[in-house]
């Protein structure tokens, strides 16, 4: 089945130009979906995994935040980007999707499909129950004890993300293999959510914004056994805070589905359409 591909701009409430990139077929959409990204990890690296959606009937939108990806402009240094601007471009990107298809039939459901940041922020949401389910990939409390390796990660965030954010004038994650490089403001709060016992909710800024009770849907979570950061407890922590949900479960080591390593990123890796398929079949039970 041919996917058909659209770049889409639109502008977000500081004026920063965002990247949509949408995948479909020529028919119409059994759903459409939403899919938002870790942190500091580009669009684009999910497009195996959003093709397959796109093949199997579903129209995908994915994006980058700003200073991202696609997203970024100009001088990472010069960016005065925060996670909370993060937040509200997930608002605006959702809000233009439900907005581009008001006219279309209104019995297609919607999904928020997300890896690890993009299912923390989703309880951030006005608009959590417009969708029909929710797949949080790899999505956790991110908090540094919940890790695995704990004295490498206390090293990193006491000892490491500040100094080096300061000398770089901003996060260089590229050159540690932690993705796409992060805007400052985005780094040092980062840093203190993640050396918080309960993450952002330990921040009276963010916790004060939260909204997770809102949401009544299901909600799917995948982890996985050589996952150093989402453990099973993280994510657990994390999504018993959708205390109005229903959630299920499923926990995976790389050799139940024929992987040598699934990590916190190889589920988007072509090779894991096994798992790929785990998503698909829950989708279509809530359709």
């Amino acid at each position: 089945m041919d996917i058909e591909y659209e770049k889409i701009n639109i502008i977000s409430l500081k004026s920063k130009n965002l990247v949509i990139l949408k995948y479909h077929t020529l028919s119409s959409p059994i759903g459409i979906i939403v899919f938002t990204s870790a942190m500091g990890v580009k669009q684009r690296f999910y497009r195996h995994y959003t093709n397959y959606l796109a093949s199997n009937g579903f129209l995908v939108y994915t994006f980058d935040y700003s200073d991202i990806g696609d997203s970024r402009q100009g001088s990472i240094r010069k960016s005065e980007t925060t996670l909370y601007d993060w937040i509200d471009e997930i608002k605006i990107v959702t809000d233009w999707v439900f907005e581009t298809h008001s006219d279309d039939d209104p019995k297609i459901p919607y999904y928020y499909l997300t890896h690890s940041l993009g299912g923390q922020l989703f309880g951030f949401l006005e608009t959590q129950n417009k969708f029909k389910g929710m797949i949080g990939i790899t999505s956790q409390n991110g908090y540094w004890k919940f890790y695995k390796s704990k004295f490498r990660y206390f090293m990193f965030w006491y000892f490491m993300m500040i100094p080096i954010t300061k000398l770089f004038g901003y996060f260089p994650s590229k050159k540690v293999g932690f993705g796409e490089d992060l805007p400052p403001n985005v780094a040092k709060r980062w840093k203190k959510w993640c050396t918080s016992r309960n993450y952002f909710f330990d921040d009276d800024i963010y916790n004060q914004l939260q909204k997770y009770e809102l949401y009544s849907g299901p909600i799917l979570t995948l982890t996985f056994d050589d996952d150093p950061w989402a453990t099973e407890e993280a994510v657990s922590d994390l999504y018993n805070r959708y205390v109005n949900s229903r959630r299920e479960h499923i926990h995976t080591n790389p050799e139940e589905v024929n992987l040598k390593k699934i990590g916190h990123v190889g589920f988007f890796r072509p090779g894991s359409e096994l798992l790929w398929d785990m998503t698909l079949n829950w989708i279509n039970t809530k359709i």
